[in-house]
């Protein structure tokens, strides 16, 4: 078993999983969740 979280400090943030609820997906580029310019997930939103 991992000890989560601290398994996930010796990769990449690309590579960790979200750990969002999937109703969150259609809200994440929605203007007022403040997603900054330049945000990976501006262009490239991952699915989950």
């Amino acid at each position: 078993m991992p000890n989560f979280p601290w398994d996930l400090l010796d990769h990449s943030n690309d590579e960790a999983a979200v750990l969002l609820s999937p109703e969150y997906h259609d809200f994440a580029l929605l203007e007022r969740v403040g997603l900054p310019e330049g945000h990976p997930w501006r262009e490239d939103l991952p699915q989950w």
